[in-house]
């Protein structure tokens, strides 16, 4: 599948790419294993169902090389891991971009049978105004998507919210959906707000999230002691990390 999306990628001019990877590609190899370190923290306590271990995947995705993208690449590719479905938030950018990225994704990867419904498009509570504006100013409106490398996919999102998605999925599948949040955790809050026994029906929660405060440099990629995710929506962060749903964390 990557060499497939590599042929994908140089079909689209360059001058069209430059802009649209550069940032992305600043990311690095560092933080693509770390996703793929949490990934692999579903299986590393659970014996492997035949059939793979059934996962919703959550995320603020944008195309290759960003982290949430690699982390979806592998899952795809995993023998270990059911991919039920795809959720997307805002982020990284906004929830429309999420949600036409990862549709093209999916395409690119013949994954298309893999349903995908839109999240929420901003945080529950977010203070730096400002700086949410300036840098990520789409979570506040509605403007399209950039398009993505090969073009828009012709796969849509499914009509259903990825709350109701989420939700439900887990609630006909008690005990047995292991969630994977690799994004802001608004989606994972609000479905935690709809129903009340959600919670203790989902078998995991595996977060890519937090930072670890001691650390020399405070652990923060937003301040010493904030990280990107949990900085987004702190106030989902809190509703998720006390839900007393299983949680592996990756900070």
């Amino acid at each position: 599948m990557i060499g497939k999306l590599n042929s994908e990628f140089k079909q689209v001019p360059a001058a069209k790419l430059t802009s649209y990877t550069l940032g992305l590609i600043r990311l690095g190899l560092e933080k693509m294993q770390k996703l793929i370190l949490t990934l692999l923290t579903a299986l590393s306590f659970h014996a492997v169902a035949q059939d793979g271990i059934p996962i919703i995947f959550d995320t603020d995705f944008a195309m290759p090389p960003q982290d949430d993208a690699l982390a979806l690449m592998l899952a795809l590719q995993s023998q270990e891991l059911d991919v039920l479905g795809i959720t997307t938030i805002a982020g990284n950018d906004s929830v429309e971009r999420a949600t036409s990225d990862v549709l093209r994704m999916l395409e690119i990867a013949k994954q298309t049978q893999i349903p995908v419904y839109v999240g929420a498009d901003m945080p529950l509570v977010h203070e730096v105004s400002d700086f949410a504006i300036s840098n990520y100013g789409k979570w506040y409106s509605n403007e399209s998507p950039p398009t993505p490398p090969g073009g828009f996919a012709k796969k849509r999102a499914g009509v259903d919210s990825a709350v109701s998605f989420i939700v439900q999925t887990v609630m006909e599948n008690p005990g047995e959906i292991t969630i994977v949040a690799l994004g802001p955790l608004t989606n994972i809050a609000q479905a935690i707000r709809a129903r009340p026994e959600f919670a203790a029906n989902v078998k995991q929660l595996v977060i890519m999230g937090g930072a670890i405060a001691s650390l020399p440099d405070g652990g923060g990629n937003i301040t010493p002691n904030a990280e990107f995710n949990f900085w987004v929506d702190p106030e989902a962060a809190r509703v998720t990390l006390r839900s007393g749903i299983p949680i592996e964390l990756s900070p």
